[in-house]
């Protein structure tokens, strides 16, 4: 995996394929809040790659870990 290394602050966190849109971005929240600490108002961007099988990405969200959550219906406690 390459990692993006622009700045000071910039994680980088690979994937396997999910089923869904949501469970990626419910994956990645939760591995980012437990390994980097992040809080709700600290702002992330999620880059996806195709979820259809194709090469290349086709997905782009940015938003804060709480806006995120709220984005996918999830809670702390899922």
């Amino acid at each position: 995996m390459r990692e993006l290394a622009l700045s000071y602050g910039v994680y980088a966190d690979y994937q396997e394929t999910r089923n869904s849109i949501d469970q990626f971005i419910h994956i990645a929240l939760r591995s980012l809040t437990s390994s980097y600490g992040l809080k709700g108002e600290d702002l992330v961007v999620v880059l996806a790659g195709n979820f259809f099988g194709k090469e290349g990405f086709s997905f782009i969200e940015v938003g804060t870990i709480q806006y995120l959550t709220d984005f996918v219906n999830i809670t702390k406690e899922a």
